[in-house]
């Protein structure tokens, strides 16, 4: 089971790298508690993550559904954080957009690992269906997380580039039509950003 799980945790991450994301430490984890509460912490967040690679893993071989939420579903409950972001999986799962669902998922890993994903293509592309269904304020946070994560990616991103000339194809250009998107979303210009965001689902570093 140990092995197992090392072997799809280097799956994950290798997706992350490909992906365009990039992973940071962050203080996402529960205050640190003794005995037995520390075991049990433990235990829930290796279910956690247990669960999140399966989901990962089915999600290539069929599209996912909501019945397969069942386990992940209450594994959330004791976390506002969590919860938020399940239920974007959620909506995401209802209205058929698989990939999203996917980058959400690895954003509930973060969150159980305390580690962050950052990769602003994956909210940034969500004010696509966000404002295609008429929901603006999900657009607008998924914009604002997106600008909140650029400035650390484009650093990232240059830097790994610089190294690497092959990764991230047509970076300038990707870099414009996100910064593009979080200007016309700031200027009340819903369908430039809508039309912005469509780009970076169809281009992004997925």
């Amino acid at each position: 089971m140990e092995s197992y799980s090392k072997f799809l945790l280097v799956i994950l991450l290798s997706l992350v790298f490909l992906a365009g994301c990039t992973q940071s430490q962050k203080d996402n984890l529960p205050p640190a508690q003794g005995g037995d509460n520390a075991s049990a912490a433990q235990k829930s967040q290796e279910g956690m993550v247990h669960e999140i690679f399966r989901l990962q893993a089915l999600s290539y071989k069929r599209n996912l559904t909501l019945g397969d939420l069942t386990n992940l579903s209450p594994m959330v409950d004791e976390n506002e954080k969590m919860q938020e972001e399940f239920g974007e999986l959620t909506w995401m799962l209802e209205r058929g957009y698989q990939h999203h669902a996917v980058h959400t998922m690895q954003s509930l890993y973060g969150m159980a690992t305390g580690t962050e994903v950052i990769c602003p293509t994956d909210p940034l592309s969500h004010a696509s269906p966000y404002l295609k269904f008429g929901e603006l304020e999900k657009a607008k946070d998924a914009v604002r997380e997106g600008a909140e994560q650029l400035p650390e990616w484009e650093v990232a991103a240059k830097r790994l580039k610089s190294q690497n000339p092959n990764l991230y194809p047509d970076l300038d250009k990707m870099l414009a039509a996100m910064k593009k998107e979080i200007s016309d979303m700031d200027a009340k210009n819903y369908a430039a950003a809508q039309a912005d965001a469509e780009y970076l689902e169809n281009n992004g570093y997925w």
